[in-house]
């Protein structure tokens, strides 16, 4: 049985314009998540889209310490409380748009 984050994996979603000059979008890429999520934020078949998300910012920053299941392993995030905070919040302001 397929999941659904497996299902969103890939899909097509609606692109908002990302603020790459953001500081959020800076501790995005230092931090590799530009690998799997891509430039735009919008994923692909490596992981789901971030853009959209409707998850808080509290809970981007756990999966982003603590990994998500099937594809997102835990201890990836390696920068600082403040960053993480501001990496969190700049996703979840991702879903406002």
């Amino acid at each position: 049985m397929i999941g659904e984050a497996a299902k969103a994996q890939g899909a097509i979603v609606e692109e908002v314009e990302i603020d790459t000059s953001a500081e959020g979008y800076a501790i995005y890429q230092e931090n590799g998540c530009i690998n799997c999520h891509g430039e735009n934020l919008a994923g692909g078949a490596a992981a789901p889209s971030l853009v959209a998300n409707e998850l808080s910012p509290e809970e981007i920053a756990d999966i982003a310490v603590n990994g998500k299941a099937p594809g997102m392993p835990a201890g990836l995030f390696k920068g600082t409380d403040e960053e993480l905070e501001k990496l969190s919040t700049f996703i979840s302001e991702m879903s406002k748009k």
